[in-house]
């Protein structure tokens, strides 16, 4: 098959055939180029990053200096880090759910190809690469290297794989599926902004919110929501939309002519972003085992071993 190949789409809210739309779309970049920083760092990701930084630091001095004691003043790093996260995920999900789930008639053309679901330019998606790339880059990794609370390897390699993701929809393939794996995707974090903050893991947190009934009422719809958010859109939907569609979109794309692909879209770049896909798809689903296995001993604990006589 040509790059126009149609097929059926991923969320399913346009099944209308398409007439081909590549003479018309605009695709990534058609022409090779050398690494440079401004391939990381657009000017949209450089303003996001310093401001995610900025605001960090004037929080971190607000809490340690400014504000009464409390757990803000003995994790002032971490609680920092949660105050920036949660509107910085909401400005995701918003833009995300935006592209992903309520399409505009323009951004419908890209959907009926793999070819142009694959190479054409996605202006929410590409924004969202964006300000996913300079907030990781300046903001996300460096407090996390610089707050213990804040240390997980996992975390980390997860992170730096999204760096990597982005990276690669702002320069090797177009910024289609940005919209659900770095927007729609996030709306299990927002539940995480705040359940995670009173996890007993953040012990001077977790002693705070026994002092309030609102804040123990407000945590356990965090975490409720958290749950079922996490296995149905992390732990099953994610992993679904990358071996139904993204897989075999960019295997498409991978078997053309090189006559048919951009120069820089090289095959090889294409296995290794179908290789992230794959272990990011693992991550959700070891992941989402873990949250079953949390639920199964709040709602299921197991039952005491008669003591033998």
């Amino acid at each position: 098959m040509g790059p126009n190949e149609e097929s059926v789409l991923p969320f399913g809210c346009c099944t209308q055939p398409f007439q081909e739309y590549s003479q018309t779309i605009p695709y990534r970049r058609e022409t090779p180029q050398t690494m440079v920083l401004d391939d990381y760092l657009t000017p949209l990701a450089l303003q996001m990053g310093i401001i995610g930084l900025a605001a960090q630091c004037i929080l971190v001095l607000a809490f340690m200096f400014v504000l009464p004691e409390g757990p803000w003043t003995r994790m002032p790093g971490y609680t920092a880090h949660q105050a920036v996260c949660l509107p910085f995920m909401i400005y995701l999900v918003a833009e995300g759910v935006k592209g992903w789930c309520f399409p505009s008639e323009e951004m419908k053309a890209l959907e009926g190809l793999a070819y142009d679901r694959v190479m054409s330019e996605h202006p929410i998606g590409t924004r969202l690469a964006d300000v996913v790339t300079g907030m990781l880059l300046l903001w996300d990794l460096p407090s996390t290297f610089a707050t213990r609370q804040l240390w997980d390897p996992l975390m980390i390699l997860h992170h730096i794989g999204m760096v990597f993701i982005a990276h690669a929809m702002l320069n090797i393939i177009g910024g289609y599926y940005a919209t659900c794996f770095l927007g729609f995707i996030e709306l299990s974090t927002l539940p995480l902004c705040i359940a995670d903050v009173f996890h007993p893991k953040n012990k001077p947190w977790f002693e705070y919110i026994k002092t309030s009934k609102i804040l123990t009422a407000i945590n356990e719809v965090a975490r409720t929501a958290f749950a079922v958010l996490f296995l149905t859109i992390r732990a099953m939907y994610f992993p679904y939309v990358v071996f139904c569609w993204v897989i075999p979109d960019l295997l498409h794309v991978a078997s053309l002519d090189d006559t048919d692909r951009p120069p820089h879209t090289t095959p090889v770049k294409l296995y290794a972003i179908i290789a992230s896909a794959v272990l990011f798809s693992c991550l959700q689903i070891h992941w989402g085992s873990l949250v079953v296995k949390q639920a199964l001993k709040i709602f299921a604990p197991p039952k005491d071993k008669p003591k033998a006589e």
